[in-house]
């Protein structure tokens, strides 16, 4: 039987913090960005938005095992939703 590392919920929770924290950061930057547009601050919101599509493909991966890829699967976004 392969080795596989132990299951970790505290990894678990540790993604579900930074998807907060990375929310809290895009808020903040929105708010900026109403009070003064600069683009700085539209390359900022982009590279926060990039670190929170790598912690979905965490979450993703972690979910992965425990549904055996079928049934809960979470779909991928579509680049035609809420646009």
């Amino acid at each position: 039987m392969p080795f596989t590392e132990p299951y970790k919920p505290q990894d678990q929770i540790e993604l579900v913090r930074k998807v907060g924290r990375l929310a809290q950061i895009i808020l903040d930057i929105r708010t900026e960005y109403e009070r003064r547009p600069r683009p700085d601050l539209l390359t900022q919101l982009l590279s926060r938005i990039t670190e929170m599509e790598s912690v979905r493909a965490e979450i993703v991966a972690h979910l992965a095992p425990a549904n055996n890829g079928t049934e809960g699967a979470v779909p991928a976004p579509s680049e035609s939703s809420n646009h």
